[in-house]
């Protein structure tokens, strides 16, 4: 069983959701002053987020948070310092919390929006195949077997990179992509099988880790995520690949949201808890 959520995020990742009582929160706090700088408003804003999840987590029975608040070109390595000061003040329910980031794929070579020496200083790195949109990451192919061909290619590519510590929801997010600017009508279900092996053969041969997630209704409807039951059920029956449950969170009553799901996958596949990747600190 997975008691861990490792893909999260805070307002500092700009696309972060937040809470309107937060607002109100806020207000109460510095409405004395008449002021506040928009940097500290999104301090406080992160503050009232992190308090939920940590609260969250316990709710759920969680033993591990892992916040990844995106990396771009223009991000402020500053902002993952603030976090862990935030996360030591504000961390009473014995929850383990890492500091990590999710970084863009830039090319099809695997180049990552974070850098090196950033990288080392975080917990972990996971890269997100999907911001294809971004006008620094190359635009993928807009020919639809082509441009599943270049999802492969990404992937096993940023697998190589020694910087990247486990891969963010593979194929989920390309999915979505596919939908909005490939082919209205694209779901996993067009994706071969022979790609979904590849990424558990690469997975194993780099030792990188790779992001599950699931939910039932996915297979119910024609959305871009129809077809994930059977990576999923491949990532699962594929004993040599790691595996880890990220809900990609923005807010954080989503945390975990689909783990219910995913845990009774595991348990249908008898999956060994050796499989589970669980990152550390470094000592």
């Amino acid at each position: 069983m997975i008691r861990h959520d490792l893909h999260l995020h805070t307002p500092f990742s700009n696309c972060g959701k937040i809470n309107p009582e937060y607002l109100e929160k806020i207000y109460r706090r510095v409405r004395e002053k008449g002021y506040i700088s928009s940097s500290n408003l999104r301090r406080l804003l992160v503050d009232e987020a992190v308090k939920d999840y940590i609260v969250n987590a316990s709710k759920l029975g969680l033993k591990t948070l892992g916040f990844t608040d995106h990396y771009n070109i223009d991000t402020n390595p500053s902002i993952f310092d603030v976090l862990r000061e935030i996360i030591k003040q504000y961390n009473t329910n014995n929850v383990e919390i890492l500091v990590g980031t999710e970084s863009n794929v830039i090319d099809e070579k695997g180049k990552q929006s974070v850098p090196r020496e950033i990288a080392e200083k975080l917990d972990f790195v996971i890269a997100g195949q999907h911001h294809y949109q971004l006008s620094y990451v190359k635009k993928p192919p807009s020919q639809l077997d082509k441009f599943i061909e270049y999802c492969m290619i990404d992937i096993i590519n940023t697998m190589r990179n020694p910087i990247v510590s486990a891969i963010g929801h593979p194929w989920l997010r390309a999915a979505r992509y596919a939908r909005k600017y490939v082919d209205p009508s694209f779901t996993l279900e067009q994706v071969p099988l022979e790609y979904f092996f590849k990424t558990c053969e690469y997975s194993e041969k780099y030792d990188k880790p790779i992001q599950i997630d699931y939910n039932p209704e996915w297979e119910k409807t024609d959305g871009p995520y129809k077809g994930y039951q059977k990576f999923l059920e491949i990532a699962l029956a594929y004993n040599k690949c790691k595996i880890f449950y990220g809900s990609d969170a923005h807010r954080p009553d989503h945390l975990a949201m689909n783990l219910i799901y995913v845990n009774k996958k595991l348990k249908e596949y008898k999956v060994d808890k050796e499989r589970i990747w669980e990152p550390r600190k470094p000592s």
